[in-house]
C-alpha cells in the first residue's frame, strides 16, 4: 500500500522547481493543485485496500494509483515542456553579453548585446530550415536567420516576407530602408520594420534585414511584443551580422 503523502510530496517538490521558471511560474501552482485530487484518490484506494484485504486487491490499488498519478502528471508535463526542443533550449543555458552566435552551417554569426538570450534549436520558433534562432529570457523577443534561395531579387525577397507577415498578423505600419552592405562591391541590403496587431489586445514589432548579392542571400528576422520603451536592440543585433568563409 502506497502512503498517501508519497504522491503529494513528489508533486509538491516538483512544483517548487517549476515555480523557478521565469517565463511560466504559474506551472508550479498548477502542479500544487494537481496534488489535491491525487492525494484524495490515493487515500480512497488505501481505504479500499484495507477493507478488501486480499493481496490481489492490494496490487490492483497500487496499479490504479500509479495510473492516476502518472496520467495526470504526464498531461501537465507535456503541456509544460511543449516538446523536446523547448527542454533542450532551456538546458542549453543563457548567452553572455557580447557573445557571437553562429549559424548551424557557420556561414554567418550575430552578436548578442545583452545577457540572457538563449540559442534555440532550429524549428522552435521558425521553420525547420532556419540556420539560427535566438530567444530573449522572457521569450517575448526572438531572432531567426534563413538562407534565401539563390535565384530571385532583393525586392522579391522583401515583398515575400511582407506578404507573409501581413497575411498572418496584419501590418499597420511599415518602413524599408536600403543601404550598401558591402561598399566595395556595392551590395544593397534592405532593413524593413513592421508594426502588427490592433494595438489593443496585441501589438508586435518586426525588423527584417535582407541581404542578396552574388555570393550570399540571407534574411534575419527579429520580433518583439514588448512596448516600445522596453524593446531590445533588435537592429543592433541584426546589423552585427558577420559573414564567414566557412
Amino acid at each position: 500500500m502506497i502512503p498517501t503523502w508519497l504522491p503529494l510530496g513528489a508533486v509538491v517538490v516538483f512544483s517548487m522547481v517549476l515555480i523557478l521558471d521565469p517565463v511560466r511560474p504559474y506551472w508550479g501552482p498548477a502542479w500544487l493543485l494537481l496534488a489535491l485530487p491525487v492525494s484524495i484518490a490515493q487515500a480512497g484506494l488505501n481505504e479500499l485496500t484495507e477493507v478488501v484485504s486480499p493481496a490481489r486487491s492490494r496490487s490492483r490499488a497500487v496499479v490504479s494509483t500509479a495510473i492516476i498519478t502518472g496520467g495526470l502528471a504526464s498531461v501537465l508535463a507535456v503541456a509544460w515542456f511543449e516538446d523536446w526542443q523547448r527542454l533542450d533550449s532551456m538546458m542549453s543555458g543563457r548567452l553572455e553579453a557580447g557573445a557571437r552566435v553562429f549559424a548551424i552551417d557557420r556561414s554567418f554569426s550575430i552578436e548578442v548585446p545583452d545577457a540572457g538570450w538563449r540559442k534555440l534549436v532550429p524549428g522552435t520558433v521558425g521553420d525547420s530550415d532556419a540556420l539560427v534562432e535566438l530567444a530573449s529570457a522572457d521569450e517575448l523577443s526572438w531572432i531567426i536567420g534563413y538562407r534565401l534561395p539563390p535565384d530571385g531579387t532583393l525586392n522579391g525577397a522583401v515583398l515575400a516576407r511582407y506578404e507573409v507577415i501581413h497575411s498572418v498578423e496584419g501590418i499597420s505600419e511599415s518602413s524599408d530602408r536600403r543601404f550598401f552592405w558591402s561598399p566595395e562591391r556595392l551590395d544593397v541590403a534592405s532593413y524593413a520594420t513592421y508594426e502588427v496587431g490592433d494595438g489593443r489586445l496585441f501589438r508586435g514589432h518586426y525588423e527584417v534585414l535582407t541581404i542578396r548579392s552574388e555570393d550570399e542571400a540571407i534574411e534575419l528576422i527579429g520580433f518583439t511584443s514588448r512596448r516600445m520603451e522596453e524593446r531590445p536592440p533588435l537592429e543592433k543585433m541584426l546589423r552585427s551580422l558577420e559573414l564567414t568563409d566557412e
